[in-house]
């Protein structure tokens, strides 16, 4: 789920900006991902936090927020809370203290 969300950034970055596929496509792609982490196991979870910070997922997102519908920008939102509650309870949480601490743009942008 982790790397298709990911394939549909990539192609929401490369795709016309009048193009409803790839963003229909992140919006499946992130409602999975957030299924996975509302059902996580501690055991995985530290994993499929690494592949999301690892693919740069969140800044992505967020680089895109204002094009995204509401709905999904809500999604976003869910989505990097989801990663900060995690992280503590798994063995990402070093990896989520460096990301935020290194992409503090991320904060500002939810905040706003």
């Amino acid at each position: 789920l982790c790397k298709h969300l990911s394939d549909s950034m990539s192609l929401l970055e490369t795709a016309a900006w009048s193009e409803e596929t790839p963003k229909r496509d992140v919006r499946t792609s992130l409602q999975g991902v957030l299924r996975l982490l509302d059902v996580a196991d501690t055991s995985w979870v530290g994993q499929v936090l690494i592949q999301l910070l690892g693919d740069d997922l969140p800044a992505r997102l967020i680089d895109w927020l204002s094009e995204l519908e509401f709905e999904v920008q809500k999604d976003v939102t869910r989505l990097f809370g989801g990663i900060l509650k995690l992280s503590s309870s798994s063995d990402a949480e070093r990896e989520v203290f460096e990301y935020v601490w290194n992409h503090n743009r991320i904060l500002e942008e939810l905040l706003d």
